[in-house]
């Protein structure tokens, strides 16, 4: 045999193609782009070679003029085609819409019930997608607002949001990591002059803040270099809300006076309606004004002063990694250039950035919207398994339509291609009512929402939130139109065998719907009923004082905030005067009371602790007159303070049960021990004279916490509150309480005056917030999943219809009748129930931090849920079972 050697790798030469015939095909296959999709899928590719053919014929016949003649005919017949089959698709998609809406006259009731079921799923999301928007994931209103930073000082495990001035200015000099850095601080100065006297929350601002925040002003001037110099006169830029409310928005404010805290202060801008600037973080109040700090201010030479905070934007030039060491470097700089100021505990200081959204915005907030968003997405897929069973529902009515429909020679496609569009055209309905129900959601959001949740002022119906709604509508029009149009393509053709199985297919899957909104059901009721026990329980707690017919007045005494002298004497005759007010039983001072925010914090050690290497602040409270007797506060052990202690005096603490646990554990009586307050060696020794129950003092969600009281002439504050406890059933003297202090002290406001009880209530404003939300979700979910097992209960009652009227003509009782459908319906549910208790599961991590004094898993509330949606399915059924049962059996058999 002879050796091919070689003949395996040779392969004949492949014909040279035409370059001109590979730029037609391309120029043909784009062209198939004109038809609709499925025309391309099927025709496209053998189209598209007749065409090449008829290409190549012509060029063989008559050259170049060939090619010429083929584009100006069949290739403009062949663009022309696609854009005419186009049209006519649309044209049948129109068609398809027209139909939808004569469907919609034919059963108003049950299309108006779909719309409503759609318009409630797209409300909620859209509302929570609108306050999401605003709150998480919309970029702060500022220019690069992406790389806005705060610089936080820190000192080894310890950490704080403000600075020096001096240390501001080193920053400023020492790096070009930042393309702006400005140094701000919070006041609240009293307004004074025209009018009620007014506490504003005010901000003084190196130079260049509102310019780097992009501050339209309106009216005036922003600060220039000169209004910062030294000598400057003080100068002030209003916000927009204070120049409407207080002024009136009269332009001629420009160039006048204002009085904040008795310092004349020229009005040279207003800023925009639409700028409101970061502001105090810690407290979230508007800014009224901003007040440039100029170069004579003693807080430059006070290094040891942290009160402003540093805001910076990052350059773009410099990475974030290297931008962040060079904050670090420039902190251990000042920490070696200047110990005494800048080390604490033994750390050196070191600056860290901090983001300004994820400071504004604040971990607990992102949180609770997102679970909020979260339950409204729940509800929306359990809108759209609602929809689903109701229209496979009303497929089973329009059997005799469909069937005839396909009869004179419509496709599966374009049966199912009509119940799609009648789909998508109802969910777009109830996107316009979706849309209004969302923004009657959104107001109402708005009005109920605690100051807690920050950027409230941004949240609102934008084109976003209407784009949202559509795209929504188109995506929901097509997932709960699905699963209907596939039926109904195909369960109307066929052998009777066919039909019947197709029906029982339809059966299976509306139970299995009803499953699914079970389940989808059950974690939304069951995070509602475990809010609301939670809620319960926040009420039912104990605070650790008696909150009724208490009533709390905060202002701050006249004079310089340096004045502690005049500050005591005035407070002493505040004291006195209140208590002897007709109605009031006892009074005291405080700088803090339970549930309000704020308070003094300081280092505790016990008398022969070593100082710990990390320090831990803990809360102490300067008081004058009898707080303990005031708030309704039981003495354990020892004695209150007498109202002799001085200054000079033997220093003395009355500490709650909390602290005397952690500071002196292996002591059954504290009294007698003393404490340091302060981290420094050498800070002097307290004696425990007394100890006191434990308080609440953050409100019922927060546990206990170690507490220090000490006599208001032994701690250097220069404000307190004033508590007063009037007779039961009489009402607080408010207005002689305001009279008193406006003669005491003309022209000072009164920050805050309100009840104890409207403390409390504010202090958990944010859980009964969120427990509103949901358990409005709850109930909503619990509403469509009762209507979703009601109607698939009609639909199977009326598919069996002719076996129930067997059943009965062959002696079946009618009770044993309703019993077994029930128990089919309850079967349904239970498999729902099963698997919302899983999703639950799934889902009680996020839900834990929101719960107090309830396990996300409770047992005995997630037992109750299950058995109300159980007993939600089986009542749902059963008015649809009754009606079958009574039909006349004879009737049923001689119709059939």
């Amino acid at each position: 045999m002879p050796e091919a050697s070689g003949s395996s790798d040779r392969r004949s030469p492949s014909p040279t193609r035409d370059p001109a015939e590979d730029r037609a095909q391309r120029i043909l296959r784009s062209m198939l782009s004109l038809y609709p999709a499925s025309f391309r899928r099927e025709l496209g590719a053998d189209l598209v070679e007749t065409l090449l053919e008829r290409r190549r014929a012509l060029l063989l016949g008559r050259g170049q003029r060939g090619g010429f003649s083929f584009w100006l005919t069949d290739g403009l017949r062949f663009a022309t085609d696609g854009v005419l089959e186009r049209i006519s698709t649309l044209a049948e998609i129109g068609h398809d819409a027209r139909s939808a809406l004569r469907q919609l006259r034919r059963a108003p009731g049950f299309h108006l019930l779909v719309v409503l079921t759609v318009a409630l799923g797209i409300a909620a999301s859209t509302a929570m997608f609108t306050v999401a928007d605003a709150v998480v994931f919309r970029s702060l209103p500022y220019p690069d607002a992406e790389n806005l930073f705060a610089l936080h000082s820190r000192f080894g495990g310890a950490e704080f949001s403000s600075t020096s001035l001096g240390n501001f200015r080193d920053l400023q000099r020492g790096t070009g990591a930042f393309s702006w850095l400005v140094a701000v601080r919070d006041r609240s100065p009293a307004l004074t002059g025209a009018g009620d006297p007014e506490r504003l929350s005010v901000l003084d601002v190196t130079e260049g803040y509102l310019e780097g925040l992009a501050a339209r002003i309106v009216a005036g001037r922003a600060p220039q270099p000169a209004d910062h110099q030294a000598g400057a006169p003080p100068v002030a830029v209003l916000s927009w809300g204070l120049w409407k409310r207080r002024f009136g928005g009269d332009p001629g404010v420009i160039g006048s006076s204002v009085q904040l805290d008795g310092v004349s202060h020229s009005v040279i801008g207003v800023a925009g309606p639409g700028f409101r600037d970061p502001g105090p973080l810690e407290t979230g109040r508007p800014t009224a004004a901003w007040i440039p700090i100029r170069d004579d201010d003693p807080a430059w030479a006070a290094r040891g002063d942290s009160l402003h905070t540093v805001l910076a934007r990052r350059s773009p030039r410099v990475p974030l990694e290297a931008t962040k060491a060079e904050a670090s470097r420039i902190g251990a700089a000042l920490a070696e250039a200047h110990p005494e100021d800048n080390t604490f505990n033994g750390a050196p200081l070191e600056y860290v950035l901090e983001p300004l959204h994820d400071l504004t915005v604040g971990s607990e907030a992102r949180l609770r919207v997102l679970l909020i968003l979260g339950a409204s997405g729940l509800l929306l897929v359990l809108a759209c398994v609602n929809v689903a069973n109701l229209l496979l529902s009303r497929g089973e009515a329009r059997g005799a339509e469909l069937s005839t429909r396909n009869a004179l020679g419509a496709s599966d496609a374009r049966i199912a291609r009509q119940l799609l569009v009648e789909s998508v055209s109802l969910s777009c309905l109830g996107a316009i009512a979706g849309l209004g129900l969302g923004s009657l959601a959104i107001r109402a959001f708005r009005s109920i929402a605690p100051a807690e949740i920050p950027r409230l002022h941004e949240v609102g119906v934008d084109l976003r939130a209407v784009l949202f709604a559509f795209v929504l509508a188109l995506v929901t029009g097509a997932a709960f139109g699905a699963l209907p149009a596939l039926h109904g393509a195909r369960s109307f053709h066929g052998s009777t065998a066919s039909r019947i199985s197709s029906g029982r297919r339809s059966s299976r899957t509306q139970s299995l719907l009803v499953a699914v909104q079970m389940a989808l059901a059950l974690s939304l009721v069951a995070g509602a009923a475990l809010l609301l026990g939670s809620f319960r329980n926040l009420l039912a707690t104990d605070p650790g004082f008696r909150p009724d017919d208490l009533l709390v007045v905060d202002m701050r005494p006249p004079g310089e905030s340096r004045d502690l002298e005049g500050h005591r004497r005035f407070y002493t005759e505040l004291l006195d005067r209140v208590g002897a007010l007709p109605g009031v039983e006892e009074a005291a001072l405080s700088f803090t009371v339970p549930t309000k925010p704020g308070g003094a914090f300081a280092p505790v050690r016990a008398e022969g602790e070593p100082t710990p290497e990390s320090l831990v602040f803990h809360l102490f409270n300067p008081i004058q007159g009898n707080l303990f007797a005031t708030l309704g506060i039981p003495l354990l052990a020892g004695r209150s303070f007498t109202g002799d202690e001085s200054a000079d005096g033997p220093m003395v603490a009355v500490i709650n049960e909390r602290a005397a646990r952690e500071f002196f554990p292996a002591d059954r009586d504290p009294v007698g021990r003393r404490l340091a307050l302060g981290g420094e060696p050498e800070a002097p020794l307290r004696e425990v004279i007394g100890v006191v129950g434990d308080v609440r003092q953050s409100g019922p969600t927060e546990e206990p916490r170690p507490q220090i009281y000490v006599p208001y002439s032994q701690g250097r504050v220069n404000r307190l509150l004033l508590a007063l406890r009037v007779a039961p059933g009489l009402e607080p003297p408010v207005d002689e309480i305001r009279a008193l202090i406006t003669e005491m002290a003309p022209g000072m406001p009164i920050d805050d005056l309100r009840t104890m009880r409207e403390w409390i209530d504010r202090s958990i404003a944010v859980q009964r917030f969120l427990t509103l939300l949901v358990t409005a979700f709850g109930a909503l979910a619990l509403f469509l999943a009762v209507i979703g097992t009601y109607s698939t209960a009609s639909c199977a009652a009326t598919r069996r219809l002719r076996e129930l009227g067997i059943r009965q003509a062959l002696g079946a009782a009618r009770g044993a009748l309703v019993f077994d459908t029930l128990a089919r319906a309850a079967a349904v549910a239970g498999l729902g129930a099963a698997g919302g208790l899983v999703v639950t599961g799934i889902a009680s991590r996020w839900l834990e931090g929101n719960l107090y004094g309830l396990s996300a898993l409770d047992p005995a509330i997630l037992s109750a849920v299950a058995l109300l949606l159980l007993g939600a399915a089986v009542f749902a059924a059963l008015g649809p079972t009754l009606r079958a049962v009574r039909v006349d059996p004879m009737r049923v058999l001689g119709a059939d």
